[in-house]
Formats: structure tokens, C-alpha cells, sequence
């Protein structure tokens, strides 16, 4: 009994929908491109955004003190459309009418036992997908003629969405005969992280990279991340050979596939086995530590190829 209460509590804490990099992933790449832009292109931005129907209300509300507001916009500008959701907008409709686009386009993949290719076959992804509104939005934006207000908006969602689908969880989908349409990108199987805790890989996967919102570590990541000369190396044949979305997308779905769920051999519980108690907490399998120290290398360079990339568009524009 007490089991099973501990069980549903840490369900509770540890289980949310699919958002993909938490709020300090998408000011960190934010952070990034800052970094990159000139001063010219800065003020670009800066008086774009402040077109925003959110400028005052989201975007400025809670600059932290010593911080450039005009820089705290844009890094904020990155996570408007995960603060948007009717569960953060605390249901305001002036504020989650907005909260029109999926955030990502999870490709279908099956485990090496599964023999019902059809599953795959028949799979449908939802139009308009995460890369479509990724590729309308990079249009809105270069669009002058386009009003200011949806040029500013499109510029949030290019700058989230970017990050969105280089997290590998985003462009893959787990299915089987049990869960033919997949199973929430991951958000319902359960592992023990590396300090003990249950909860599901789409949560891990978002909070690799922290959970510090505070803008000094935010600065500090970006600054480390978009220095690190090896990392670079590393990344290059990804940026110079990778030019499209749907590239883009293809790089996080073969590491979803490929590293995340080891070639689909990666054990996990099921949430609904785990709140049903047929599985109790000491059952759940461990992630190892060198399977999470690979992770938060994988997820620093999808960081960096979304910040470089995105780069790339900004410059486009202004």
C-alpha cells in the first residue's frame, strides 16, 4: 500500500506531457544566439519583439534584476510557446489562444521484436507537424511585407521550435501493437535517473540541460557550450552537411532511436503499469551512468547545432 502511494507521488512530481527542452535548454540556445548577433541585429530584434501581443505581459514581466531587458526578451521570446499552454497560462484565453502549434513530429519506429510493419506503414502524423510550422514561420519572418505583430510571433516560434526538434525525443515515436499511435514521445516510460528518481524519458531528456533558471547559469552554459572548440569539431559535419528542417528532424530521429532507446533494446516501465502496481519502484530499470553522461553530451550538441542554425535564419533576416 505504502508502495504504491510513494509510486503515485513521484508520478505526480516526475510525469508531465511531452514539452521538449525545459525553459533553461530554450534560453540557453536563446543565449547563444544573442551572443552571435551584432548590435545591429540585436536592435532588430529587440524592436521586433516589441510588436509582441505579449511584450509587457510575458516577454518583460520578470526581467531579473542587472539583466539587458532587451536581451531577457529574446531569451524569453524562445519560451513563450511552452508559456502559452492553458496549464501555464492559468487558462486565460487572451493568452493560450495562442497556443495553436504542435512542438513536435514524432517519426514512428518499433522495437526489433515487433514483426507488424504495418504499425509503421499506416502511421499518421497530424498536419500541420512541427516542421511545417518551423518552415511557415522562417517565411512570416523574412516577410517584410508581413505585419509586425506576426513577424514577432513567428520569430518566437522559430526560436522555439528550432530547439524543439533537435531534441531527440521530438522526432521519434515509440509504437507497438498494445500502443498503435505511440506512446507521448517517450513520456510514459518510466526509468530511475542518476539520482535515484523515477520519471519518464521525455522529462530526462528535457532537463538534461539543467534546471537552473537563474540567467547567471544560463550565461554561464551558453558561454561554455558555444566556446567549447571540441564540440565544435564535433558538430560540424552535422552543420555543414544538414541544411534542411527535415534533416534536422532525421539527425534527432535516428539519436531518439538510435542512443535514447539503444536500437529499441532500452528497458523501461510503463506509467500505467507502474500507477496499476504491477510494477513496483525497486522494478523500475536503472539509466546507467555512463548512458546519462553520453546523454548530456548528445544533448550540449543539439543545443548548439539548434543556436548555430537558428543563427543562420536570423542573419537572413536582418
Amino acid at each position: 500500500m505504502l508502495r504504491t502511494v510513494f509510486s503515485a507521488l513521484l508520478l505526480l512530481v516526475f510525469t508531465h506531457s511531452a514539452e521538449a527542452w525545459n525553459g533553461v535548454g530554450h534560453r540557453i540556445i536563446a543565449e547563444m544566439v544573442w551572443r552571435g548577433l551584432t548590435k545591429a541585429e540585436r536592435r532588430e530584434a529587440s524592436e521586433l519583439l516589441k510588436q509582441h501581443p505579449h511584450y509587457k505581459l510575458i516577454l518583460t514581466a520578470d526581467v531579473p534584476r542587472g539583466v539587458d531587458k532587451d536581451e531577457w526578451a529574446f531569451l524569453t521570446a524562445a519560451v513563450w510557446p511552452d508559456m502559452v499552454r492553458p496549464k501555464r497560462s492559468g487558462g486565460s484565453d487572451e493568452i493560450s489562444k495562442y497556443d495553436l502549434y504542435p512542438h513536435a513530429i514524432g517519426y514512428p519506429f518499433m522495437r526489433p521484436a515487433e514483426t507488424n510493419h504495418a504499425l509503421i506503414e499506416h502511421f499518421f502524423i497530424k498536419r500541420p507537424d512541427a516542421e511545417m510550422v518551423l518552415s511557415n514561420s522562417f517565411t512570416t519572418l523574412r516577410n517584410r511585407d508581413a505585419s509586425p505583430r506576426d513577424r514577432a510571433v513567428s520569430l518566437c516560434w522559430v526560436l522555439h521550435l528550432c530547439g524543439d526538434l533537435h531534441q531527440p525525443l521530438h522526432g521519434a515515436n515509440l509504437v507497438t501493437e498494445k500502443r498503435p499511435r505511440g506512446d507521448d514521445l517517450g513520456g510514459h516510460h518510466m526509468v530511475i535517473d542518476g539520482h535515484g528518481r523515477m520519471v519518464n524519458m521525455h522529462s530526462f531528456w528535457d532537463s538534461l540541460p539543467g534546471v537552473d533558471g537563474a540567467y547567471g547559469y544560463i550565461a554561464a552554459q551558453a558561454k561554455q557550450i558555444s566556446g567549447d572548440r571540441k564540440l565544435k569539431d564535433a558538430t560540424r559535419k552535422e552543420f555543414e552537411q544538414d541544411k534542411t528542417i527535415a534533416s534536422w528532424v532525421q539527425e534527432s530521429f535516428r539519436l531518439a532511436v538510435g542512443f535514447s532507446y539503444s536500437g529499441g533494446n532500452l528497458p523501461f516501465a510503463h506509467e500505467s503499469d507502474v500507477k496499476a502496481g504491477k510494477v513496483a519502484h525497486e522494478q523500475i530499470p536503472k539509466l546507467s551512468p555512463i548512458y546519462i553522461s553520453e546523454a548530456h553530451g548528445i544533448a550540449r550538441r543539439r543545443l548548439l547545432l539548434a543556436a548555430e542554425r537558428e543563427l543562420v535564419v536570423l542573419k537572413q533576416v536582418w
